[in-house]
């Protein structure tokens, strides 16, 4: 789960025997059997509702009828900070100076309130992981691993969510999304290419998270 769109890829590792020199060497590969996407659902929804649930909490301080919703840039000193209250929830005060009006904010926000704020978003993550097991014909128990990547996978509640349905006390988060996307891209461009030499190489079959649409034209169709 990212900034603004969140997947779920079901990944299978596996290895085969192929010819290199004249000799038989293993070679491993993954492939990505599925993937399922929504690109409306991701961390700025988590961070909109806290926008918003601050915003209303600055208009009732202040109690003169001022809607500070209409200052762009009262808001973005409010975006910036939620970000950061959103990730780390165990620093849950906000305190911005001059935020508006040469007026400072200061408020705070329990965990269950967060979560109660963005309980929808919890249940909207979980389809697409139902989703990739239903349609490559797995149950949750065939699942080896599972990587979260993705700032937003960082909120204990989707955690959670995805620990209860999956039935696992622990999920990985080793993967870092920037690095995973640049090494992944590196990785493929050297197998692809003559010039470089891997030490042992590594095969690939990717998936596209997007549709196709295919049109013929012709005189014969």
């Amino acid at each position: 789960m990212g900034s603004s769109s969140t997947y779920a890829a079901l990944v299978y590792y596996s290895a085969y025997n192929a010819k290199e020199f004249g000799k038989t060497v293993s070679v491993n590969q993954f492939q990505v059997k599925d993937v399922r996407w929504d690109s409306e659902l991701g961390g700025q929804n988590m961070e909109l509702r806290l926008v918003e649930y601050f915003a209303d909490e600055f208009n009732k301080q202040l109690r003169n009828g001022v809607d500070v919703k209409k200052s762009p840039k009262a808001m973005a000193k409010l975006k910036k900070q939620v970000k950061r209250t959103k990730e780390f929830l165990s620093a849950n005060t906000i305190f911005i100076e001059f935020f508006y009006d040469d007026r400072d904010f200061r408020s705070t926000i329990t965990c269950e309130k967060f979560e109660e704020l963005c309980e929808d978003l919890w249940d909207k993550s979980l389809p697409l992981v139902k989703e990739v097991l239903k349609y490559s014909g797995l149950e949750v128990d065939d699942i080896y691993a599972v990587e979260l990547i993705g700032g937003a996978t960082r909120v204990p509640k989707l955690q959670v969510k995805l620990q209860e349905f999956l039935g696992r006390k622990e999920l990985d988060k080793h993967l870092d999304a920037d690095e995973a996307i640049v090494l992944g891209a590196a990785l493929h461009a050297a197998n692809l290419s003559d010039g470089i030499k891997l030490n042992r190489k590594l095969g690939m079959a990717d998936g596209s998270s997007y549709g196709f649409i295919i049109e013929l034209d012709g005189p014969d169709l």
